[in-house]
């Protein structure tokens, strides 16, 4: 079952239960899968605009900005031109003759 975590006034209040979700919220969706030994995670976050509010409190807004920069900068670091050392195939030929014995 995927965390779904309620921030409110008072910090986390709830998570993943039946508590409904107000406006002013923070929400984080954490979810996860493991099979077959490959495992992913994603995790989002939300805000709940307030009445008469058209975009989040300038601290929330500049966390999720400071976050998405990093994540583009940290990505705009890591990518290559070409195969990398973990995209060449590896050797199954020894592996493939143990197998078969």
């Amino acid at each position: 079952m995927p965390s779904v975590y309620v921030i409110g006034p008072k910090g986390i209040e709830e998570v993943s239960t039946s508590r409904i979700i107000q406006r002013g919220d923070l929400l984080v969706i954490d979810w996860g899968v493991c099979r077959l030994n490959l495992c992913t995670d994603v995790k989002r976050m939300a805000y709940v605009l307030r009445p008469g509010e058209v975009r989040p409190p300038q601290g929330i807004q500049h966390a999720f900005d400071v976050a998405l920069e990093c994540g583009a900068s940290c990505a705009r670091r890591s990518i290559r031109d070409g195969p990398g050392p973990s995209c060449r195939p590896r050797s199954t030929g020894a592996s493939r003759r143990r197998a078969t014995r």
